[in-house]
């Protein structure tokens, strides 16, 4: 699309796009791992500071864990993946076909 004047435009929105679903898909993941970490620790925080305290401690983690050379590379790529793809999964249940209706 980069080619022609005409798909210039769509182009350069389509990356934002995309940029844009990676990065709310790896803080979905993010979140997620919070959830699940602080799930299991059984800690009696307020209900408001709960998801906050959580996304932020995951997110400390998934960073720190990114640092390591090889493995820290996959795992990012991994936690964006389920992510992207967690979100795309809620986005077209959400917002896709109707359930009686099949597509074609």
């Amino acid at each position: 699309l980069f080619m022609t004047l005409i798909g210039g435009l769509t182009a350069i929105v389509t990356v934002a796009l995309y940029a844009l679903l990676l990065l709310t898909g790896f803080l979905t993941a993010v979140f997620h791992v919070g959830d699940l970490g602080l799930g299991w620790r059984k800690q009696s925080t307020g209900f408001r500071i709960r998801p906050l305290l959580s996304f932020a401690l995951a997110l400390i983690a998934v960073l720190l864990l990114g640092l390591v050379p090889l493995l820290g590379a996959l795992l990012l790529f991994v936690l964006l993946w389920l992510g992207t793809g967690a979100l795309t999964l809620v986005l077209y249940r959400l917002f896709g076909l109707p359930a009686n209706r099949q597509p074609g």
